[in-house]
């Protein structure tokens, strides 16, 4: 892929987030057209206070299930093998991040803040959401999925691609970020990105300058942005574009976004994604679960040495 020389006026056209999933060492290879990212869909039939901190879903959930309303309080899937991705709202929520960034905004290989000293220091909500049965990692994202339009479940964390089963739900629903767990810290979704990049033949054809221009001038249009959104069902990269949305669940799902982080898009990341989900996964199998602590310091120090390997 081509490097792409962008203007402080096109690169003001995105947030910073967004425009970073095409980032790579202090580089931009593209332009963002559009991205996705988890959120909380409430039932209103048995919610119809919607909480503002994860603390009041904790006790809606619990007193939900203590009473038999609920099957599951938080629907979020997880399965045998775990899932970092659906969990990094919870992670991030905490304290967590998977790779950190250097001075520059590049991700940065060597810090992985799996079990960083803050989410340590906040792990232990891990062990009591466990205990009260608020998050089972023996749920599968469909069973999640299943749970939730059953009215088994008063939370489901999910994203747009399940938009039209949110649209035939058979009660009133809200879409939200994840409530705050910590002061300070943001629920913070990853976000996926789809955009268009230039490829080294557009240098081979003689087409590079028209190349970039198409991508800085066309594709980073907020016209041609919205236009591939309202195809897509997905919110555009361009600020402008994405204020003009006005499907409400999608809007919904953009805020949740707000705050979200561009999956790191550096080869180490693949090192990640096991031992984090993993993690999770047995600290949230219910009964005989791993300490939180011991899980996730054993996830970093899997990562570390993986990420180690490849040098």
């Amino acid at each position: 892929m081509r490097r792409l020389k962008l203007t402080k006026a096109v690169v003001g056209l995105f947030p910073s987030n967004v425009l970073r999933g095409f980032r790579y060492d202090s580089h931009t290879y593209g332009i963002p057209v559009q991205f996705e990212n988890l959120a909380m869909v409430t039932n209103t039939a048995l919610v119809s206070k919607q909480p503002r901190t994860f603390k009041r879903v904790v006790a809606i959930s619990k007193r939900l299930l203590g009473k038999g309303k609920a099957t599951a309080g938080v629907a979020v899937g997880q399965g045998d093998a775990g899932n970092a991705y659906n969990m990094y709202p919870f992670f991030a929520g905490l304290g967590g991040y998977a790779l950190g960034l250097d001075s520059k905004g590049n991700v940065n290989p060597s810090d992985v803040g799996i079990a960083n000293p803050a989410f340590i220091s906040n792990a232990a909500q891990i062990k009591a959401w466990n205990a009260q049965r608020v998050i089972a990692s023996s749920m599968t994202t469909a069973a999640a999925k299943e749970a939730f339009a059953a009215g088994k479940a008063p939370f489901w964390i999910t994203g747009p691609w399940d938009l039209s089963s949110i649209v035939a739900l058979p009660f009133g629903y809200r879409i939200t970020p994840v409530p705050t767990m910590v002061k300070s810290k943001a629920t913070s979704p990853l976000l996926g990105m789809k955009g268009f990049m230039v490829t080294v033949f557009a240098q081979g054809h003689g087409v590079r300058k028209v190349a970039n221009g198409f991508l800085t001038q066309g594709i980073a249009r907020a016209g041609v942005q919205a236009a591939f959104a309202t195809a897509a069902r997905r919110m555009p990269a361009n600020r402008k574009a994405a204020s003009g949305v006005t499907d409400l669940r999608l809007r919904a799902f953009g805020t949740a976004g707000a705050s979200g982080v561009a999956i790191p898009n550096v080869p180490q990341m693949q090192e990640v994604w096991g031992p984090l989900g993993t993690a999770w996964q047995v600290a949230t199998k219910g009964s005989g679960a791993t300490a939180p602590v011991r899980a996730f310091t054993e996830a970093q120090a899997k990562v570390v040495a993986a990420i180690a390997g490849r040098s």
